[in-house]
């Protein structure tokens, strides 16, 4: 009774499945649906939990949320808050957290939808390995698309650039060491391709920034040997 025309009630078939109709985007109130969930993600107010972390710099980063809408969007936050052993304290203590900005990031795509622009490829990736942690396989699958169409300059997640800079092989390989670090693997592996398959990258290979990358990651830099000669091979070289 009352219900708004747009919406559908949830059927819950147990703890862990939840099956609903989405809003779509042409459906009457869609927009106002939209613009509520980003209302209510902005208004603390309306917040039920704090989530902490600690950034590798010992720096303790806290970001306020709503419970319900966590646990919608990841069986992460679905076990943490109504498994067996959730908990119901207001601050969860997450641990380590790649960096602050990753998890306000995550968070403002859980419950918008949208997680915005990072600033830099290396904030990708702590994006990325967060996802990962999460079981937001989803959204960290297409971060790594974003990567793989770097030279397109998709126009969420990666940093935007205008019409006159461009992406440099540094860049790209300070990126690929930060998800060495993090045990990244499929994000280190996509910015590696990206190299190899671009002739505007492939000379990094040719100077010192690469090879103080391959001694610090002799196992990437063999990655990329490979990489490199599969691309070099297709091409008929």
């Amino acid at each position: 009774r009352d219900v708004p025309s747009n919406l559908r009630w949830l059927l819950v078939r147990s703890r862990v499945t939840v099956e609903y109709e989405a809003v779509s985007a042409g459906a009457p109130g869609a927009p106002s649906f939209s613009r509520d969930l980003q209302a209510l993600h902005a208004d603390e107010a309306l917040h039920d939990c704090v989530l902490r972390g600690t950034t590798p710099d010992g720096a303790v980063v806290e970001v306020t949320s709503c419970r319900c809408l966590l646990a919608a969007r990841s069986e992460y936050f679905r076990a943490l808050f109504f498994g067996p052993m959730g908990t119901t304290d207001r601050t969860v203590a997450l641990g380590d957290i790649p960096s602050a900005n990753a998890l306000k990031t995550l968070v403002r795509y859980l419950a918008s939808g949208s997680p915005g622009d990072c600033a830099t490829l290396v904030e990708v990736v702590e994006l990325y390995a967060l996802a990962h942690r999460f079981s937001l396989f989803d959204f960290a699958s297409a971060i790594i698309t974003c990567i793989e169409r770097l030279e397109d300059y998709p126009d969420e997640i990666l940093p935007q650039k205008d019409e006159n800079t461009e992406w440099t092989s540094p860049e790209i390989l300070e990126a690929a060491s930060r998800a060495a670090e993090l045990l990244a693997a499929g994000c280190s592996t996509a910015f590696l391709t990206v190299l190899a398959c671009s002739s505007q990258w492939r000379p990094i290979a040719q100077e010192e920034s690469f090879r103080s990358f391959a001694r610090a990651h002799p196992d990437l830099a063999a990655e990329f040997s490979g990489l490199l000669a599969k691309f070099l091979a297709k091409e008929g070289y």
